[in-house]
């Protein structure tokens, strides 16, 4: 199956964006863990195995990981202001996480590809945010990048792009901001919306119009909303299943703008070809199925065919029993396995049942051919040498 392409991880910051003037406050001092995590050799950090070893060896629990990787990740690249519009939606995973480790700059996606891929890397579980942005009064209707990781058993909003610095006079300024790292919820939802409700990590999500125009009265919904009952259940999907339920909640959630018109069309029309392609792939298998059997069945006649002439030879040259009898058992045992596999695919594909209607007569008509020289041999086994002869001398009548 065709992964959906990375939507669109492009970030465009105009001004220095801070959550701090909204009432939070940073408290945790990780002087040390940054040290640590900056002081790695260069040499190690051409792959984020190398990276991953070096934060795994240096530090012990979630929390000092998931700091390491951050400060790392935010620290070592260049926003590419550049080429914030130059995105190859085909490019792989692993090629975007290659090229920002060798030219240290990237946009959005590249960060967040890279913070997930450590997390991963370092026993820690993430997963990439996709969603757009609201600064300075301003929506942008450009998709956007972030991540979520689990630390000491609790879901952590990171973003690492805008943890990194900001963009002023259309050139990039390196400024850490650890406003980022472990975000409130509350706080970052008024900068932050993510495309699946879901990854607001909010009992009372917010909806899309509310986001656009914060000027709205609250109408949060009464009901709480289970973020970390719905992740696991997402943990526990396949890639299908995740995107079909990320239509339901994005529906849900109520589509105000172009940009989540959008993504919700390119789940969609994936969701259309995955499924499609699910029947085009179940239909293989059961083609598949059919062509074994078909070769197992002739395998198996051909043995048949084989004691058939063997036995108008009068079995000669001799052979022992043992092996006259395997001769048929080894027919009996492809013929058997080809009319189980014939019968399990059988209604499945109804393109096939025609054809499998008719193997199915053939095989019943070389069933009864091997019984009969099944009941030929038992009774041919049972006798003496003389009797086995006469076996074969064939009588006739005089007239």
């Amino acid at each position: 199956m065709k992964s959906l392409p990375t939507l669109f991880f492009i970030l465009l910051i105009s001004f220095s964006v801070s959550l701090t003037s909204l009432g939070q406050s940073f408290t945790s001092d990780y002087t040390t863990i940054d040290k640590i995590a900056l002081a790695i050799p260069a040499e190690q950090t051409r792959k984020t195995q190398d990276i991953a070893n070096y934060i795994n060896e240096k530090f012990n629990n979630e929390d000092e990981k998931a700091r390491a990787i951050f400060i790392w990740t935010a620290t070592n690249f260049e926003y590419d202001v550049e080429n914030m519009f130059a995105i190859n939606f085909n490019e792989k995973q692993e090629d975007k996480i290659a090229r920002v480790l060798k030219t240290h700059k990237g946009i959005c996606e590249n960060y967040a590809a890279v913070f997930q891929d450590l997390c991963t890397k370092c026993g820690l579980n993430a997963h990439i945010v996709v969603g757009y942005t609201r600064q300075n009064g301003f929506t942008s209707f450009i998709p956007h990048g972030w991540c979520v990781v689990k630390v000491s058993g609790n879901w952590q909003l990171v973003d690492p792009t805008w943890g990194s610095g900001f963009i002023e006079n259309n050139k990039f300024v390196s400024k850490i901001s650890n406003e980022f790292f472990k975000a409130n919820p509350e706080l970052l939802i008024k900068t932050h919306m993510p495309f699946d409700p879901m990854w607001q990590l909010l009992d009372r999500p917010v909806s899309f119009k509310q986001f656009s125009d914060p000027t709205l009265p609250e109408t949060k919904s009464k009901v709480v909303f289970s973020y970390k009952d719905s992740i696991a259940q997402f943990e526990r999907q396949t890639e299908l299943q995740r995107f079909e339920t990320e239509i339901e909640r994005i529906e849900k959630n109520g589509i105000n703008n172009a940009v989540i018109y959008d993504r919700l069309s390119k789940i969609k029309s994936f969701v259309e070809v995955s499924k499609k392609n699910e029947v085009i792939n179940k239909q293989n298998e059961i083609v598949d199925i059919y062509n074994v059997a078909v070769t197992e069945f002739n395998e198996g006649t051909n043995d048949l065919n084989a004691f058939i002439e063997f036995r108008n030879k009068q079995f000669t040259p001799a052979k022992t029993d043992a092996q006259l009898q395997e001769m048929l058992t080894n027919a009996e045992r492809k013929m058997s396995k080809a009319e189980k596999s014939i019968k399990a695919i059988f209604g499945k594909y109804d393109k096939l049942d025609v054809m499998i209607v008719t193997m199915d007569k053939s095989m019943k008509q070389a069933n009864n051919i091997l019984n009969e020289q099944k009941d030929f041999l038992k009774k041919y086994l049972s006798k003496g040498k003389v009797e086995r002869k006469l076996m074969f001398i064939k009588t006739s009548r005089g007239g």
